[in-house]
């Protein structure tokens, strides 16, 4: 559990460095004392929640949540008089457990209200006194109001004004022969441009910048147009220009650079005209119009109280701690687990978008399978390098299991592999990741009762439930070990989702659907899983695999990120002549080898269908220009990448299926 708590501190700490904020704060759910439990985001650890507080605010100037509601003793809510600010804060800072909520803090956020804190101490007259009790100021009390409806309004009405201003546009006279004129100028000058760029040796710098080349043309229309007296529109014609260069770019420009033989060109001129389009006014006013529409979303999500802190429960009787009757964590967990249940996005993370690495100055699709077993024919891999190949692009696929390398595919927190592999994923160069984290310890063929032939044998039994989820009690060494490894392996595939999150790309892990029965186990209902679904580029969605050839029915969950076409891009591939298999995975074979065995690599088509997946989305991505070129200058990474790759590129024969997991 100690190893639980931290990963779920490394995830909430890299939710915290990119922006996103949680309520409550993840660290108030913890009421265990310890270095592991108050570490700050800069790597300081502390013993105490006070040795935190201390550090943040001296050193990083992170107050208490009340902080700027302080001037004085006097509660601007309330009136009441403390005699000193401490005590004030004192006042703000206590939630009852009765309520769970403090009607003045609540009263002063929901108003706006924000003071410039002055700090006074107790008067000397009362000093020494234990107590002082408070005073009642005169006057009469202040009514404040909820703020967030007044921030919902202007909201509102500046999306209004950017619309209004977007739906405004003036058509010039003959506006479509305009048009037209300018529509074709740009096509040719793409066209000449490609073929100097041809010319000189597909290189890119030795000929005119396309962008520099469209931006003449938009000119020349401009200076022909302008110059003409009797118009009356020359205010808006260049904001029409501007609008009639982005809807080309946005229909015509696909079809020009479809014709273009060589995938470099395609790729540059994708880029140039995401350049241009990001100075415009109107990309400007779009933007501003949908971070407005989630600033509006989020308001609305947030509940009447705004974040404070929680109620902290007792932490024992004195005759319990003395009897020695002390709670362990793993005793603990379904509380705790419970504690982390009640976490809520204020502030989701921004929507990124997908890294390309240059490699030897050239971009590649980084893309990292995880867990992926041994290399075979039709596999992922093998389906993500055919469409590369004839899309003409160039990607790097990491196939990451020790049935593929010892060495580079142990995936073993301690391993040199896993370090470097965060690496990239911490320097935002993965461009999509899959992951099929080892489902051995969380399967529902557990809960069967073993077959009647193997009576003897000794049987696996459930190591989980849904309100214990990181182990039963009572397990053996061997089951607690099985448990933990299955944990860190699945905690791991969350970390690396959170990454992307943060840092951009696609994001796909596999794992058996959720049990009809709500009393199994399944990481599907883990908190964590539960926090990120409700961010809007996270969905989960179930599928069943023997649509896509698998022997049994299989129901598969998939969790997704930034991939809304996925189950469009995994329908297309289905096979629609097989039929729904009689077979299933219990039990044991003729040669007494569990059913389950054959489940855990994908079917061909299966393999196909994720593997489309993501190239779906890179063509999207790609026409949208919503990709982003990255480079990492570690050169050891960029060798340690290299030998990876080249590793987990050939494919051996093995007879059999290999363990989930070699080593350790």
């Amino acid at each position: 559990m100690i190893e639980v708590h931290g990963w779920h501190r490394r995830i909430f700490q890299a939710i915290e460095r990119a922006g996103g904020v949680l309520t409550p704060k993840p660290h108030e759910l913890n009421f265990e004392f310890g270095h592991a439990d108050h570490q700050c985001s800069c790597g300081r650890a502390f013993t105490t929640a006070v040795g935190l507080a201390t550090h943040q605010r001296k050193t990083h100037q992170v107050f208490s949540v009340e902080h700027d509601l302080l001037e004085g003793a006097t509660c601007p809510a309330c009136m009441k008089h403390f005699w000193s600010t401490q005590r004030l804060q004192q006042h703000l800072a206590y939630v009852s457990r009765r309520t769970g909520r403090n009607e003045c803090f609540q009263a002063l956020m929901s108003a706006g209200f924000k003071a410039d804190y002055h700090r006074i101490t107790m008067p000397n007259s009362l000093a020494g006194l234990n107590r002082a009790n408070w005073i009642q100021a005169q006057g009469p009390q202040p009514l404040y109001k909820d703020q967030r409806t007044a921030d919902i309004v202007r909201c509102e009405e500046e999306i209004m004004q950017i619309e209004q201003r977007l739906a405004t546009a003036v058509e010039p006279q003959q506006g479509e022969q305009i048009r037209a004129e300018f529509y074709a100028n740009l096509r040719a000058c793409t066209q000449r441009w490609l073929t100097d760029f041809q010319a000189a040796g597909f290189d890119a710098e030795a000929i005119v910048a396309l962008p520099e080349r469209w931006m003449e043309v938009v000119m020349l229309t401009l200076e022909a147009h302008l110059a003409k007296p009797e118009e009356h529109w020359e205010a808006c014609f260049d904001t029409w220009i501007e609008r009639c260069f982005l809807a080309w770019g946005q229909t015509d420009l696909g079809d020009v650079i479809a014709s273009f033989d060589d995938g470099e060109a395609e790729y540059i001129a994708d880029e140039a005209f995401a350049e241009i389009a990001q100075d415009f006014s109107t990309t400007a006013d779009r933007r501003r119009v949908s971070f407005l529409r989630q600033r509006i979303q989020v308001l609305l999500a947030q509940g009447p109280d705004h974040p404070h802190r929680v109620v902290k429960p007792p932490a024992g009787t004195r005759p319990q701690i003395a009897a020695g009757h002390v709670v362990m964590r793993f005793e603990d967990q379904t509380a705790w687990h419970e504690r982390l249940r009640t976490l809520e996005w204020d502030q989701c993370l921004p929507t990124q978008p997908i890294p390309i690495l240059l490699r030897g100055g050239e971009p590649h699709f980084l893309v990292v399978h995880l867990f992926s077993g041994r290399r075979r024919q039709q596999d992922v891999h093998y389906w993500l390098a055919q469409w590369a190949n004839h899309r003409g692009a160039r990607i790097t696929i990491l196939s990451m299991d020790t049935a593929v390398s010892q060495a580079y595919g142990n995936l073993h927190v301690k391993a040199i592999s896993w370090q470097k592999l965060v690496a990239l994923y911490e320097s935002g160069a993965v461009s999509a990741t899959l992951a099929g984290a080892p489902c051995e310890t969380f399967s529902a063929a557990r809960h069967l009762p073993p077959p009647e032939q193997n009576e003897h044998r000794s049987w696996p039994r459930p190591l989980r439930s849904a309100s214990r989820l990181f182990g039963l009690a009572m397990l053996t060494v061997k089951e607690l070990r099985q448990c933990r490894q299955g944990t860190e392996f699945s905690l791991q595939t969350l970390f690396i989702a959170v990454l992307h999150l943060a840092t951009g790309g696609v994001f796909l892990s596999e794992h058996p659907a959720c049990p009809e029965d709500e009393e199994k186990a399944s990481i599907w209902r883990s908190a964590l899983v539960e926090l990120l679904r409700k961010d809007p580029d996270c969905k989960l969605q179930t599928f069943a695999q023997w649509r896509w050839g698998s022997a049994t029915p299989k129901p598969t969950g998939l969790l997704s990120i930034r991939l809304p076409s996925l189950a469009k891009s995994m329908y297309v591939c289905v096979d629609p002549t097989l039929k729904y298999p009689v077979k299933v995975a219990q039990g044991v074979d003729e040669q007494g080898r569990f059913n389950t065995a054959a489940c855990k690599e994908y079917p061909p088509l299966f393999c196909r269908a994720l593997a489309r997946a993501f190239t779906d989305q890179f063509e999207t991505s790609m026409r949208s220009h919503q990709v982003i070129n990255c480079t990492v200058d570690d050169l050891s990474l960029h060798q340690w990448l290299h030998e990876a790759a080249t590793e987990s590129s050939p494919i051996y024969d093995f007879p059999t299926y290999r363990p989930d997991f070699q080593g350790r």
